[in-house]
């Protein structure tokens, strides 16, 4: 960094970053790739073919995808963007963190990343994961009220029941 500082942009300017990069690749060219290196004795040129580097125009530039805060849902889901996407239920409540990555939606909770979805593919969808939902009925009938009635009726009154005897007084 203290050769690129001090050989290369000391005493210069630059109309803008198309100048900057222009006067760039002229001095990598021109002076510091056909130097003799102090450390190496050798032209950087020449060491560029020994060490097989990949060239950095044959990477993907490096994108930078915030992750945005937001808070899961009473029904187990975040909003982001114009649509919602499931999380486990455990999770209502809490915090997360939700990123998109080119077509994917990444959720993460802590250092955990809780679920991954596609894209919705229209804007108001909802995008669940059927283990979610799964889990959310669990939960939901684990923690409903007992379905028997909180009610009870009880019969005081005794019902006669006369001897068989006066049945058959009357039958003759």
């Amino acid at each position: 960094m203290h050769y690129v500082k001090d050989n290369f942009l000391n005493a210069r300017s630059f109309d803008g970053l198309d100048d900057l990069n222009a006067q760039g690749f002229h001095w990598l060219d021109n002076t510091a790739n056909v130097r003799i290196h102090g450390t190496t004795q050798c032209k950087p040129t020449d060491l560029f073919a020994q060490e097989k580097l990949t060239a950095y125009t044959s990477i993907a530039p490096y994108r930078y995808q915030p992750w945005i805060s937001r808070k899961v849902d009473s029904e187990s889901f975040v909003h982001f963007g114009t649509s919602r996407y499931s999380v486990p239920p455990t999770n209502v409540g809490r915090k997360v963190l939700v990123q998109q990555a080119d077509q994917k939606i990444l959720i993460r909770c802590a250092d955990l990343i809780i679920a991954e979805h596609q894209a919705a593919a229209k804007p108001g969808s909802r995008v669940a994961d059927k283990a979610h939902i799964a889990e959310l009925w669990k939960l939901s009938l684990a923690n409903s009220p007992d379905p028997r009635p909180h009610w009870e009726v009880r019969f005081t009154n005794t019902v006669e029941s006369p001897s068989l005897a006066a049945y058959e007084e009357v039958s003759q």
